[in-house]
Order: C-alpha cells, then sequence, then structure tokens
C-alpha cells in the first residue's frame, strides 16, 4: 500500500521534463521580451531623436529666412538713411513703410514688421497686427530686451504675444539696428508671426494619444504645443536643465498623464528646444502585443511540448509499467515469461534478465513442488494408516467374540466381507478423491460393522440430500468423524441409547457435512486446542482424537485454508463437528493428491 502512494515512473518523468521545458521557455520569453522591449526603445528613441532633430532643423531654417529678410530691411538704404537722419524725429515716411511691406510679404504668410528708432517713435508694416509695446520705454522694459542688447545685431528669437483682434500667441524676433558705417545703434527691428502657424510643420507629427510636442525659447517658455493650452506657460524646469547639460537625447519625466518618454533637440542657432512628449503605455504598445505573442506562442508550445513529454514518458515506462504488473502477478501464481521489447538496450535487458529469473523460479518451484508431493503423499499414507488399527482392533475384536460364542456365523461372514471392502476401499492406489455416494456407502459399511457389535444400543441417522450423492468429495471424509464420535465421545458415557445424527446439505456453493452425538462433549477450550495447528503434538497418537485434526489437515490441502472442520455443542449436550467443503472440488485452492 505504501508503494501505491508513491508518484508512478511516469508522472515524476512528466513533472520533471515539464518543469525543465517551463523553465527553458520561461527563461527563453522573458530573456526576447526584455531584449525586445530593450531594442523596441532603442529603436522609437533614435527614431524619435531623429524626427526631433529633423524638426529642430526645419524650424531653424524658417528662422533663419525670417533673419535673412530682416537682416536685408536693416541694411536697405532707405532705412539706414531714415533712421540715421537726426532731424524730424518720428516723422512718417511713406518710402520706409513701402520698403518694410515689401519685406514683409516676402514671409509668405501673416505677419508684421516693427521699426522703433532711436528717438522712440515706430513704424509698422502691417496695420491689422499690432505689438502690445509701442514705444521704446516700453520695450526696453521687456525681459527679452537686455539679451537682445547682448546679441549684437544677432536675430535673438522669443515667445510673445500679438494683437491681432485680441492677444494671440507669437513668434517674436528682435535685433539691433545699427549704422552701417559707424556702427551707432539707431533702432530695433522686430519680426512676428502667429504661433498657430507652426502646425503646419509640428503638428504633422504622431505620437500617440498623449503625445505631444512643444516649442520652448530660451527664457523657458512654450513657443507652441501641439495642446495649444500649453502655449505660452513655462517649461518643467527639471527638463530645462537636462537640456543644459545634454543638447539631445531622451529622458524619462513624470507628468500629469503618466510616466513619459521625452526626447529633445537643442537649437545653437536659436536657442529653442523641440521636445517630444511620447506615453510609455504609447512605447510599449508594440511591446505588449509582442509580450501577448510570446505567451500565446509560449502556451501553445508548452501545451504541445507537454503532450510531447507525456506521450514520450509513457513510451518509456510503459514496458516497465508492464514489466511490474507481471512481477506483481508472481505472488498469483503467474508465471508466463514477457516477450522482449524492442525498446532499447536497457529494458530489453531487463526482460531478458526477468525471463531468465522467472524460468529459475519456475524450476525451483517445480522441484519444491515434487519434494512436497512426495512428502505429502507419505503424509496421508500414514495419515490413513492412523485410522486403521483402532478400527480394526475394535472389528476383529468383534468377529472374534462372535465366532468364539458360535451365535451368528453367516453375521461373522458379513463382517468380515464388510471388513475386506472397508479396507480395500481405503487402500486402494489412484485418486484420492470420490463421490459422495461412494464415501456415504463406506460409511454404511463401517456403520453396520459398529452395530454389530454395538447392537440397538447405537442409533445412527442418516439425512442426506440426494442431489448432491454425485457430487465429488475428499475419500473417507465421514468415517473418520463417526468414528471420533463413537470412540472418544460415546464410549465412555453410560447411557442406554447412543445417537449419531449425519446430515449432507447444500449451502450455496458449498457442501455441509454435520455429525452430532449425545456423548461428553468438549469445553471451549478444548475444541479451540484440538484443531489447532500443534494439536498433533500434544495428543497422543491413539485413542485420543488425533482423527480430527489429521482431517483437517487433509480437508486444507486438498481445498484451501478458507474451507475445514469446525466444532461446536448441540442441542443434545454432545458435539457438532461441521464440515465445509465447495461442490466443486476445483473451488478449492488446494490440490489434490494422487
Amino acid at each position: 500500500m505504501a508503494l501505491k502512494r508513491k508518484p508512478s515512473i511516469l508522472a515524476q518523468l512528466t513533472i520533471g521534463f515539464t518543469a525543465i521545458l517551463l523553465f527553458v521557455m520561461s527563461a527563453t520569453a522573458t530573456v526576447t521580451y526584455v531584449q525586445t522591449s530593450r531594442s523596441s526603445l532603442n529603436q522609437t528613441a533614435r527614431l524619435l531623436l531623429d524626427s526631433i532633430t529633423h524638426l529642430s532643423g526645419k524650424l531653424d531654417a524658417n528662422l533663419i529666412e525670417y533673419d535673412k529678410m530682416t537682416q536685408v530691411l536693416a541694411f536697405n538704404e532707405v532705412v539706414q538713411k531714415h533712421l540715421s537722419a537726426r532731424t524730424n524725429p518720428g516723422s512718417y515716411n511713406e518710402e520706409l513703410i513701402r520698403v518694410m511691406n515689401a519685406s514683409n510679404r516676402t514671409s509668405g504668410h501673416e505677419s508684421n514688421i516693427m521699426i522703433l528708432d532711436r528717438y522712440g517713435s515706430s513704424y509698422l508694416a502691417n496695420a491689422s497686427m499690432d505689438f502690445l509695446w509701442r514705444s521704446l520705454e516700453t520695450v526696453q522694459k521687456q525681459p527679452w530686451y537686455d539679451e537682445m542688447e547682448q546679441y549684437k545685431g544677432r536675430m535673438l528669437w522669443f515667445s510673445g504675444l500679438v494683437w491681432v483682434g485680441g492677444a494671440q500667441p507669437a513668434v517674436i524676433g528682435a535685433r539691433s539696428l545699427n549704422n552701417i558705417e559707424t556702427l551707432e545703434n539707431i533702432g530695433i527691428i522686430v519680426f512676428a508671426y502667429p504661433a498657430i502657424t507652426l502646425e503646419k510643420t509640428i503638428g504633422q507629427m504622431n505620437l500617440g494619444k498623449n503625445g505631444k510636442v512643444q516649442v520652448v525659447d530660451s527664457f523657458g517658455r512654450v513657443v507652441y504645443s501641439t495642446v495649444w493650452d500649453d502655449v505660452g506657460t513655462p517649461a518643467p524646469s527639471v527638463l530645462l536643465e537636462q537640456v543644459r547639460k545634454v543638447p539631445s537625447d531622451m529622458i524619462t519625466l513624470n507628468t500629469e498623464d503618466g510616466p513619459a518618454y521625452i526626447s529633445y533637440a537643442y537649437s545653437e542657432y536659436s536657442g529653442w528646444t523641440v521636445l517630444a512628449y511620447i506615453d510609455r503605455s504609447e512605447v510599449y504598445e508594440g511591446v505588449s502585443r509582442l509580450q501577448r505573442t510570446i505567451l500565446w506562442i509560449s502556451f501553445i508550445g508548452l501545451s504541445v511540448g507537454i503532450l510531447f513529454i507525456t506521450f514520450y514518458s509513457w513510451t518509456l515506462v510503459r514496458p516497465i509499467r508492464f514489466l511490474a504488473k507481471r512481477i506483481e502477478r508472481i505472488d498469483e501464481g503467474h508465471l508466463l515469461p514477457v516477450k522482449r521489447q524492442l525498446w532499447n538496450a536497457e529494458v530489453s535487458g531487463l526482460y531478458d534478465s526477468f525471463n531468465r529469473m522467472l524460468a529459475r523460479l519456475q524450476q525451483t518451484i517445480r522441484d519444491l513442488t515434487d519434494k512436497q508431493v512426495s512428502e505429502r503423499q507419505a503424509q496421508f499414507v500414514a495419515l490413513r494408516a492412523q485410522f486403521r488399527p483402532h478400527f480394526l482392533y475394535n472389528t476383529l475384536n468383534t468377529i472374534y467374540w462372535t465366532l468364539e460364542g458360535k451365535r451368528d456365523a453367516a453375521a461373522a461372514a458379513e463382517m468380515v466381507q464388510l471388513l475386506s471392502e472397508l479396507l480395500r476401499y481405503s487402500i486402494q492406489p489412484g485418486s484420492e478423491m470420490t463421490t459422495v455416494r461412494e464415501d456415504v456407502a463406506q460409511l454404511r459399511r463401517y456403520i453396520t460393522l459398529q452395530k454389530y457389535r454395538y447392537g440397538e444400543r447405537l442409533d445412527v441417522e442418516l439425512d442426506i440430500d440426494e442431489e448432491l450423492l454425485d457430487c465429488r468429495c475428499m475419500k473417507l471424509l465421514l468415517q473418520p468423524i463417526v468414528e471420533n464420535a463413537m470412540t472418544h465421545g460415546l464410549e465412555g458415557v453410560k447411557r442406554d441409547q447412543w445417537k449419531i445424527r449425519i446430515r449432507i446439505q447444500r449451502d450455496g456453493r458449498d457442501m455441509v457435512l454435520t455429525v452430532d452425538d449425545n456423548g461428553i462433549g468438549m469445553s471451549e477450550r478444548e475444541m479451540k486446542e484440538i484443531l489447532s495447528e500443534d494439536a498433533p503434538q500434544r495428543i497422543k497418537p491413539l485413542h485420543t482424537g488425533i482423527g480430527l485434526p489429521n482431517l483437517q489437515e487433509r480437508i486444507q490441502y486438498i481445498y484451501g485454508r478458507s474451507y475445514g472442520i469446525t466444532l461446536s455443542g448441540n442441542e443434545w449436550g454432545g458435539l457438532r463437528v461441521t464440515i465445509r467443503i465447495p461442490i466443486d472440488p476445483d473451488a478449492g485452492s488446494g490440490k489434490e493428491v494422487p
């Protein structure tokens, strides 16, 4: 039972191989996922950085065009002459306005140019777009003015507001105007165009649902953003600090929408930084799809692998399990050899070894069986012989007294005839088996002889189911019991009549034989001891009840340990001997003794 609770080889192989397969596939899937994630992130970063760098270059190209336009305007003869004049400051100059309008039209979209001279007068090229500061005093208070002074005539680009039916975000560039001969400052030129114009260039980038692009000026304010509410707001200081360290890179930043990857490119020309925000989930969307694909492939692969492992393990274990079952059946007496299985050298060798062991075992059993049969035959001859001396003594004594008294020579002759038949039945060679009819006939001969001895004092009742008369049974089954009842139960009892009742009946598939007497009976202890295995060693071999133990041994040898004799009391106060044997002698586990 303990072996059955242990896991089978099939289970161990299946679990072991599955664990190895699971480990390998998990490790492979994990490494693949990690490497793919890194590769995807690196590829995304590279592509995004390339896009941002390209976008920054396009912005610079546009700003440089505007820069050149205002530079040409600054060197224009009309502009130089009018702003260098020291008379009539602020006077309207139609030719100056014409030149400014001509330059403004080259921008290709709605824009405006403003010139402020050193006396504080302002000149506008486009009346529909106005600046929020028109005087030199107001301009000088702007945060960009000092920065522009340090640029020494170069264009400073920044985020600001213009008035177009209301304050609107705009891209503004400002530069100092100097006299080309004396290099004396004679004013400033301011160029502006709506920030929304940048949408044509920047808005084409697709960064997913939560992604966005921002353009930040040198003052840290958002010039343009694909999220319009961000325009004019300051950019994250943490991000700007990173930008100052590394001009182009990708960093991770926690935003209001969650973790995001930010790729950025800094322009040395404008001082602007182009930022591209992409949500982390957007970056890993492809990786997530790949992860699901890997999981499905792993699941399918694992399922197929488990099926293959189970089948492969079963093919390995099947011949071993078959051999184990054949070994278990050895206990049941099945000693048939097994066919050699051409699985592998080890299993084939195991089958050959088992067959050789089985052959040796069969030979050993045959040798032991032959020896035991010989011993049993000798034992049964001795057992049968133990019945005869006592019976012969009593019978011959009865015949002697019959002849001595010359009472009935015919009766004596009959007794001699009956005794002869009894002896011939007991000692005749051949099978140990007979029929109920023949054994009952032997019993009747014995009873007749006993009645010659005891006369009417002996009362014997026979109750036999006639359907059982032709059934096979062990020879000398009833006579020893009746003899035992006469010798040990009745002869010592001083009664007018000795009663013996013999019954043979069917009980299912068994035959039950009972012999009752009105003798002295037995105690419970005596009934237990007399049929015990060591009873023959404790009891004297003659006139002591040796018949019952010997008969028990014979019955159990022929029919098996589940059959035999039981003792009990009866209604007369005597002993009841019950014998149970199978109706079909082949139903027993014992062997017939020849």
